[in-house]
């Protein structure tokens, strides 16, 4: 079976700074229909799914005296 050499074990990586340029995707579940409510939403908005996000979250947190958030992309 082995040929008695054993393989030598990699080094951990050491963790490197956040790139903050770096993007990153979330997936959300959600039930068909609400699925299809949401790109219709999008549509008749004339935008993406990814920038009716970005614009509901903005308003609400606006609302809310949050912050402004950074640049998305």
């Amino acid at each position: 079976m082995g040929s008695g050499t054993a393989m030598a074990k990699k080094a951990p990586r050491k963790p490197s700074k956040p790139n903050p340029d770096q993007m990153t995707t979330r997936a959300l579940k959600m039930r068909l229909e609400y699925a299809d409510w949401l790109e219709q939403l999008a549509r008749v908005n004339q935008t993406t799914l990814a920038g009716l996000f970005a614009q509901a979250l903005f308003d609400f947190a606006e609302k809310k005296g949050f912050k402004k958030p950074p640049e998305r992309t």
